[in-house]
């Protein structure tokens, strides 16, 4: 290659990467100052902050020890700050994004618009719509991201002609490999795509003669990598004693044993419907889901980033249409051929990742969380979708459902944003508001949670965990938090004292010591309830009624120091509008504090404050009475 040619290619490739780069930004940067922390990030910072590094290394050893190494290098780079955390996942995306753009070079070194236009897919890819929640995924991310790296270095130490380059990245791709299969077990399947992928690139060599010659080729490339996987299987399966039952191998095979037939009627059924749910249904489900309930304001910004989105990418597409067509190397490939190799590949690669998936009862719904289980698949169904494009549609309708897939992941992944960013600003009204009115709470007391609905805490960590952040920062596990459950009524009137273990964590929960705390609604403030003197707005829920008696107001230590939430943790103390004002003077109430609670009164008066909660006119009105100016 001329040194002109080699420059316009690496000008395409800085600019295919900027592009995407771009894009990326658009989907998932905009949004990161709203984005925070969210349910099993809790009990991780919590650990952190108060067992430290060894903390954080126990809570995983049961299932994933090596997350816990993993989790303490990235909060001891990160610390507590979500900024960091968002910051640290949108790089990583797109470091895999742009591997990946490198391993479809590797395989079709001439189709450069479609590794482009393929990678700006696998970047958006709405099937999986987590990344907003940045430190509990981050490490499956990490995974994804080595997994990519691995694969496109075992098709460049198979490109090269440099010996010693080609064992390099041949013992970086196994080190990337073991990595990626010590936190995520489920994605072995990509050891699979790696020996279609090598199959495929040594197809054409001339080095290899009749399909023989082929065999032995692929084999021995794939020797190094399969060793590793076994390797690995063999300690997961029978060296290694899983402490949970959903990754526990042993669990699973007596569950298949035992109906066999079933068993594989069932897989087979599953996986054929995951892979229609994972290669079409992500692009319009998620989008679906999302959108519908969606505000104007939101709606109009995610439009107008994927308006933005497709005007660069049709801006580069326009810009590769006008180049001249390259002529293919000997033995790699290049024309038309390549969109069904592409195609083909892809469905291959989709199934091989997606089994290993069912086989250990997992399956893609895309209701909360359950959409992670796309991720491994990502990788072909990119290839997939492109390869259909180009193979069967002529430029202008490649075009429009190349681009119409491109703006359904950048509107889906803003939407996901929406969703954790109100989910943040309810979380840190929620421990704000709850500092505000309660300077201290006792030790051995159960703080039952309850916020708005669609926005409810779903796992009890995400009360304990962030409750002691406040209140006893650094230390112990001395407070418990609960959130409403079927039957917690039953446990209350008995008084019921409950010890569970959480990833290794005591947790000590005396029902005869319970706080209830609700936030009936998203514009309401939080009510620190009083069970003895009930004050419910009118639209509170029924089950938080039926608890409520059970409250009680002793355990909030009024007379107590306030603390403060960290605001490393939980931002910026928010301004001091009505919730401020009604979180104190109910306090003052607590106190019998009534000139204070007069004064607040008065300023909120003079502020031309009022609730949208009619109820949190309560504590107001009795101050006034209690001070005679009725």
């Amino acid at each position: 290659m001329n040194i002109k040619a080699w420059l316009s290619t690496r000008s395409e490739t800085a600019l295919s990467l900027l592009l995407m780069a771009l894009v990326g930004m658009l989907a998932y940067g905009v949004m990161i100052p709203g984005l925070g922390f969210y349910r099993d990030d809790w009990y991780m910072i919590w650990a952190a902050q108060a067992r430290g590094a060894g903390g954080l290394i126990g809570l995983f050893s049961i299932d994933r020890p090596f997350i816990g190494y993993l989790y303490a290098f990235d909060y001891a780079l990160l610390g507590p700050s979500p900024l960091n955390w968002h910051l640290y996942a949108l790089l990583v995306k797109l470091a895999t994004a742009f591997a990946y753009y490198w391993l479809l070079r590797l395989l079709w070194p001439e189709q450069r618009l479609p590794a482009t236009l393929a990678s700006l897919l696998f970047l958006v890819y709405p099937g999986f719509y987590q990344q907003p929640n940045a430190a509990l995924f981050i490490n499956l991310l990490l995974a994804h991201a080595a997994a990519i790296i691995s694969l496109a270095l075992s098709l460049h130490a198979l490109r090269t002609d440099r010996p010693w380059l080609a064992v390099a990245s041949t013992l970086l791709a196994l080190g990337l490999a073991l990595f990626y299969l010590v936190i995520y077990e489920a994605m072995i399947g990509l050891e699979v795509a790696r020996l279609l992928l090598l199959a495929y690139a040594l197809r054409g060599r001339q080095a290899v003669g009749g399909w023989k010659d082929w065999l032995l080729a692929v084999f021995r490339r794939v020797l190094p990598y399969l060793l590793v996987a076994a390797g690995f299987a063999v300690w997961r399966v029978f060296l290694f004693d899983s402490g949970r039952r959903s990754t526990d191998v042993g669990l699973l095979w007596e569950t298949f044993s035992a109906a066999p037939l079933r068993g594989l009627l069932a897989t087979l059924i599953e996986t054929a419907k995951d892979f229609f749910d994972t290669t079409v249904f992500a692009w319009t489900v998620p989008l679906y889901q999302n959108v519908t309930y969606s505000e104007y304001r939101d709606l109009g910004a995610s439009l107008l980033l994927a308006a933005l989105a497709l005007a660069l990418a049709g801006l580069f597409v326009y810009r590769m249409s006008r180049r001249p067509a390259p002529t293919p190397d000997r033995g790699q490939g290049g024309g038309r051929g390549d969109y069904g190799h592409m195609l083909a590949l892809g469905a291959l690669v989709v199934l091989v990742t997606m089994l290993p998936i069912v086989v250990a009862g997992r399956n893609v719904t895309y209701s909360f969380q359950w959409d992670r289980y796309t991720v491994q698949s990502t990788l072909g169904v990119a290839m997939l979708v492109t390869g259909l494009a180009y193979a069967y549609l002529r430029p202008p309708a490649r075009g429009l459902l190349l681009l119409a897939l491109l703006g359904s992941g950048v509107v889906t992944q803003y939407h996901a944003a929406v969703y954790y960013r109100e989910l943040w600003t309810q979380e840190r009204e929620f421990w704000w508001q709850l500092s505000w009115r309660v300077p201290d709470l006792q030790p051995g007391a159960t703080l039952i949670a309850a916020p708005p609905a669609g926005y409810r805490f779903l796992e009890e960590y995400e009360v304990w965990g962030p409750l002691n952040l406040i209140y006893n920062p650094g230390g112990a596990l001395p407070r418990s938090g609960q959130v409403p459950y079927d039957g917690i009524e039953l446990d209350l009137a008995e008084g019921v004292l409950q010890n569970r273990r959480m990833r290794g964590v005591l947790v000590v929960h005396d029902y005869s010591r319970s706080l209830v705390v609700s936030k009936p609604a998203l514009n309401s403030c939080v009510h620190v309830i009083d069970g003895a003197r009930l004050e419910l707005p009118y639209g509170e829920e029924a089950r938080i009624a039926a608890i409520a008696p059970y409250s009680k107001i002793g355990l909030v230590l009024a007379q107590a120091p306030a603390r403060t939430p960290p605001e490393r943790v939980f931002g910026r103390e928010p301004d001091h509008g009505w919730c401020y004002y009604y979180e104190q003077v109910d306090l003052a109430r607590q106190l019998g504090d009534w000139e204070r609670a007069g004064a607040l009164a008065d300023e909120i008066e003079r502020l031309g404050l009022a609730p949208a909660d009619r109820s949190e006119w309560l504590p107001v009105i009795e101050a006034r009475i209690n001070t005679g100016d009725l």
